[in-house]
């Protein structure tokens, strides 16, 4: 993924959601739940239900701080956001323990 172009209009909670679903996806299927010695009690990849289907659980948790910092952030018409700068967000808040 080389980078998504969002909209000034983008700036609901739905898109920030969707673009953080895309970096980090709910787990799909039982053969993800083999037990690997992880504690089960939060993956970033844990299918949460949402209104409009299933998100992960870091999409779910982080939705609302990634659209304040990346896409309210945009100046109108909107942008690009790379997915670099989209990967290094995700892995702060995996370092910070936010996760």
């Amino acid at each position: 993924m080389a980078g998504i172009s969002v909209t000034a209009a983008a700036a609901r909670p739905t898109w920030a959601l969707n673009i953080l679903n895309a970096f980090v996806p709910p787990r799909s299927s039982a053969a993800d739940d083999i037990d690997t010695g992880e504690d089960w009690d939060e993956r970033d990849d844990d299918p949460v239900r949402c209104y409009r289907g299933v998100c992960s659980a870091f999409a779910a948790r982080h939705h609302q701080a990634f659209k304040c910092e990346f896409i309210a952030a945009l100046e109108p018409p909107g942008g690009t956001l790379t997915a670099r700068a989209i990967e290094a967000w995700i892995a702060q808040r995996r370092v910070k323990g936010l996760a």
